[in-house]
């Protein structure tokens, strides 16, 4: 309960009911489990009689058998996202995953299952890495006695399947870049059956790629020994030392993966590049920069006096705004407090109170990181005393609703919150006498409730009862559980939605992590999770429809601040300079930045946390946008973004070299006549150039650099959605 009892004066009632639609009453499950049903069929539309169908949720299983008409139902599962099965013998089987399961609700699914005909069989299999990675896009080619007969490709999970087939003998090859090519020959089908075959393709040495680059300090001094380790891709666990240039090379690294590097060294901050494309015979270069570590967290601290700078023990000094809010603090005999692990920012808000004075407040109080920010208090004697509000929370029935909890959402002192008990009773004490205050309530299994334009007088209880309608169908929902990086429960995190068809909404995680938001229209959310000693994390996009959403956040200790940094380059791999890149959410404030001559961008001191959204324009080009990137705390996430040309216009693209057919770095490459003059780019280190954005004709371009003569190419075509290249010498 919020405040401290006092007696209680008469009583002024404010009787308040907040109805809503509501929908026919829970069935008799436990409304924190939800249920799936279905039906399994064949492709004609008849029911599959008997199938059985399973459902997996990480270690945990179960099954149950369709009845005569091919309907089911799995009972009493905990909300998550399960993995549903359904098989028969003599019918192919099928999966359905990501099958969310909510609280209180039913999830309705469909499976079709194709018959394995009496006169064919079905050939199926996964075709792999050494390592057990899946294989997508591998070309498998179905033959037999030298005759090609079906060509397909595998899937995201690497699965292929050759259906309908005569019994008889069949020969099958694997092919897929950056690996030896497989064949398995004499494979027998079965009429009614389904064979199997599972096989993994070799690495081929000749085609393996390689990523190299080096290692600098934040004043661009090459670091000896730094430890570079392949953490994601087809080769994790591969690790190199820096030399004493700062370089490291991975070679042999098999092609067609995504990796993910991790850079480590005794002193510095962890750099982790994530999204690194491997290809064939070919080199990734990046830099690295690691950086000393820097102290994130700030913290609030000061003291509460009265009008005589005489200290005031026992007062209770809450963070009303900001970052973080609804965090508390009470003075020590000396007057002091200090609420720490503040992520920085300049709109915290500060409400003192203590018994017999007025309440105090502070707004716009800025947090620096590592820092620590004095809010002194000097309250003034109040022989007004403050007020309350109570009342009961029921349901529809008028039943007492049990652990509502009712917050204080606007008024002249905000953030306090109550639990109802046994009876659906709450109070909230110690409220400064005003008006203006507004309340929510919130339930499992209910729509949230809410009451506004409430007065609370001095020594006087205001009553406001709240009748919520129940959540059934009244609205989707957001659920979801709360965990750090070692997967243990986060309790009291505040989820607050900060975008979507309605805003403001919070709930507050238990004990095992989990939370709810009920009752809410169809849409798309964003949510903002805050909880002590965590930095900030955003969800975008949380989409709610008829079933509910189940979200699941890790968040990241508050130790640290992060680096957002990456390469912008056009489809031809040619990197882009000039191109606008934004910061557009995400923990920190927006911010833009423009990439240099080799396409590289950088966001410095960010704060760490999820839901950062990265903008990028370029004439030309059309504007990309990457979503729900992560910053961790003292590491540099890496992003690689490629930008597609405007069917509209053309590219003139080349290289610019001296009479010795060296590349030169720098030169100045701009349109001196044509129909569009965009700004001028400059070389990179390896001579090349890139002018997007151009409107179809003829373009005559000038190049110009340190030590060499001008010279200027043209006329050069440029056509609708097409590169025109050219080679430029320049001479001394």
């Amino acid at each position: 309960m919020y405040g401290c009892s006092r007696a209680i004066g008469a009583w002024v009632a404010t009787w308040v009911l907040v109805l809503a639609l509501a929908g026919d009453p829970a069935t008799a499950q436990s409304a924190f489990l939800g249920t799936v049903r279905g039906v399994v069929r064949d492709p004609g539309g008849r029911p599959v009689p008997l199938a059985t169908v399973r459902v997996t949720l990480g270690a945990t299983s179960g099954a149950t058998i369709a009845g005569t008409d091919g309907r089911f139902e799995l009972g009493q599962l905990a909300p998550g996202r399960y993995l549903l099965t359904a098989e028969k013998e003599e019918y192919l089987s099928r999966s359905l995953d990501n099958v969310i399961v909510t609280a209180g609700s039913v999830t309705r699914v469909t499976f079709v299952l194709p018959r394995v005909g009496r006169s064919t069989g079905d050939l199926f299999g996964t075709v792999r890495t050494p390592a057990g990675d899946p294989l997508p896009d591998t070309e498998v080619v179905l033959s037999a006695a030298g005759t090609t007969l079906r060509v397909g490709t595998t899937g995201r999970d690497g699965e292929y399947v050759f259906a309908g087939l005569p019994p008889g003998l069949y020969d099958l090859s694997f092919r897929r870049d950056g690996f030896f090519p497989l064949a398995r020959r004499a494979i027998g089908v079965v009429a009614a059956r389904v064979t199997r075959l599972h096989v993994r393709l070799t690495a081929d040495p000749a085609q393996a790629g390689a990523l190299v680059g080096r290692v600098v300090d934040s004043d661009r001094a090459p670091l000896l020994g730094a430890r570079v380790t392949v953490v994601a891709g087809f080769d994790v666990g591969a690790s190199v030392t820096t030399d004493a240039d700062g370089r490291f090379a991975l070679r042999g690294l098999t092609p067609g993966d995504e990796y993910g590097l991790q850079v480590e060294k005794t002193g510095f901050i962890s750099y982790t590049a994530e999204h690194l494309r491997v290809d064939a015979r070919e080199e990734t270069e990046l830099l690295v920069v690691l950086r000393r570590p820097v102290e994130l967290s700030g913290a609030i601290a000061g003291t509460v006096r009265d009008s005589l700078a005489r200290p005031i023990g026992g007062a209770r000094v809450r963070l009303t705004a900001g970052p973080i809010f609804g965090r508390e603090a009470v003075t020590d005999p000396e007057g002091t407090y200090r609420i720490a692990g503040l992520p920085p920012g300049n709109s915290y808000a500060l409400t003192a109170i203590a018994a017999g004075f007025r309440a105090g407040q502070a707004s716009g109080v800025t947090v620096l990181p590592g820092a620590e920010t004095t809010v002194d208090f000097a309250l003034a004697v109040d022989a007004t005393p403050p007020g309350e509000i109570a009342g009961q929370i029921i349901d529809p029935d008028r039943r007492p609703i049990v652990g509502a909890l009712i917050t204080v959402t606007a008024g002249p002192l905000t953030g306090g919150v109550a639990t109802s008990d046994t009876l659906g009773r709450y109070r909230l004490s110690g409220l400064p006498p005003g008006t203006g205050y507004a309340l929510r309530a919130d339930a499992p299994g209910f729509v949230s409730g809410f009451a506004s334009g409430l007065a609370v007088q001095s020594a006087r209880v205001t009553t406001v009862h709240l009748r919520l309608a129940r959540g059934d169908n009244v609205g989707g929902a957001i659920v979801g559980t709360i965990v750090d990086p070692s997967a243990r429960p986060v309790a009291g995190a505040n989820v607050t939605i900060v975008a979507g068809p309605v805003v403001g909404y919070q709930a507050f995680s238990d004990g095992d992590g989990q939370f709810q938001i009920l009752g809410l229209p169809a849409g798309s959310y964003d949510l903002r999770i805050d909880a002590e000693g965590f930095v900030p994390h955003f969800v975008q996009n949380v989409v709610v429809t008829v079933q509910a959403a189940v979200v699941r956040v890790t968040l990241q200790p508050n130790v640290g601040i992060g680096t957002l940094a990456g390469v912008v380059r056009n489809r031809e791999g040619q990197a882009l300079p000039s191109a606008e890149v934004s910061l557009t959410a995400g923990p920190s404030a927006p911010q833009r930045t423009f990439t240099d001559s080799a396409g590289r961008f950088e966001f410095d001191s960010l704060q760490a946390g999820g839901g950062y959204r990265v903008r990028v324009e370029a004439m030309g080009y059309r504007v990309a946008e990457v979503s729900d990137l992560t910053v961790l705390p003292d590491r540099t996430t890496t992003v690689m973004i490629t930008l597609q040309p405007l069917a509209s216009r053309g590219t003139i693209a080349g290289v610019v070299r001296d009479l010795a057919s060296r590349p030169v770095e720098g030169a100045r490459v701009e349109v001196s006549a044509g129909p569009a003059f965009p700004p001028p780019v400059f070389t990179g280190t390896d001579g090349s150039f890139s002018l997007g954005g151009l409107l179809p004709g003829t373009y005559t371009i000038r190049v110009s650099a340190a030590g060499y003569r001008p010279a200027q190419v043209g006329p050069l075509s440029v056509t609708a959605g097409n590169t025109t290249r050219t080679q430029i010498l320049l001479t001394r």
